[in-house]
């Protein structure tokens, strides 16, 4: 309140395919902000005096840039029980545009990825940037739509241990509203730490002689769930580990161990704790004797009974 306003400034950016244009009003064009000054063009406006409206005009250079696609409901399964990594994407979505961009790990062979809408297969065409664009039907108009694919990677699979993988997820800033990723390991190979920004969705319980994490959705639920195609079954003798996210995740960070490592860990742990006991006087308890508690006879020398 004791200073003097020097100005107003305000950026308006836009997707691309729509230019925005300034309107009648204080406001005037400093400078246009293009892609390389900003993630997407727009327009940086200048204003002297005290206002609080900026009014524009949005010009459609491309009819499709209005158009929204939104996932209600996404899974991902990663398989790691084979020499190559595969993975399996279902995407429950919604949509007004006439195709959306499906953005696939680096690593995965794009010549042999499977792809599935509405419970049939289908065909899509890539982009420079290595994005698959697949058509979907309609034309542009609202409709709900269940994208899935499948897909192998070309070379073998992260060895056990400190893990960065990276997942699917459509392009042109698709909000997701509930995502699952399941992954699937050998049976000794154990998952240490939930990966950020996902949150476990398991329980510890016994299954027969082990107490072991046990997911909260299996396959079958999962594919209920998103209302894709029933395929074959995890095989039991894998370890299953569930986790959940809000909006897109395309990287994550898992830590896993192999079960020979885990059991020699906790052997050395048990082995050192049994030889500070041993051979630390300091860190074994000490006992302290009682005195002798003998009867006493109440009688004193002379005293008549």
């Amino acid at each position: 309140r004791d200073g003097e306003l020097a100005g107003n400034s305000v950026t308006v950016v836009s997707k691309e395919g729509i230019q925005v244009r300034r309107r009648e009003g204080p406001w005037t064009v400093k400078e246009a902000v293009t892609a390389q000054s900003a993630q997407q063009p727009g327009l940086q406006l200048h204003a002297a005096e005290r206002t609080a409206q900026v009014a524009v005009e949005l010009y459609l250079e491309d009819p499709s840039a209005l158009g929204t696609t939104v996932v209600s409901r996404a899974w991902v399964q990663t398989w790691l029980t084979q020499p190559e990594r595969l993975d399996r994407a279902v995407f429950r979505l919604t949509s007004n545009q006439k195709s959306v961009d499906l953005i696939v790990p680096a690593e995965a062979d794009l010549n042999e990825v499977e792809l599935w809408l509405d419970g049939k297969r289908t065909s899509a065409h890539g982009t420079p940037e290595g994005h698959l664009v697949i058509d979907l039907p309609g034309g542009g108009t609202s409709g709900q739509h269940i994208l899935e694919a499948i897909y192998r990677f070309a070379g073998p699979r992260p060895e056990p241990g400190a893990l960065s993988l990276e997942l699917p997820r459509l392009g042109r800033d698709v909000w997701i509203h509930r995502m699952y990723w399941q992954l699937v390991l050998p049976s000794r190979e154990h998952v240490l730490l939930a990966p950020a920004p996902f949150t476990a969705e398991y329980s510890w319980g016994w299954s027969g002689p082990v107490w072991r994490r046990k997911p909260a959705l299996e396959q079958p639920q999962l594919e209920t769930w998103c209302g894709t195609r029933r395929l074959t079954d995890v095989p039991a003798d894998t370890n299953r580990y569930l986790f959940s996210t809000w909006g897109t995740a395309a990287q994550c960070a898992v830590r896993t161990a192999r079960r020979s490592s885990l059991v020699l860990v906790a052997s050395g742990i048990a082995l050192v704790a049994g030889l500070l006991l041993i051979y630390v006087p300091a860190m074994r308890q000490q006992t302290h004797r009682l005195p002798d508690c003998r009867p006493v006879d109440q009688k004193q020398p002379g005293h008549q009974g």
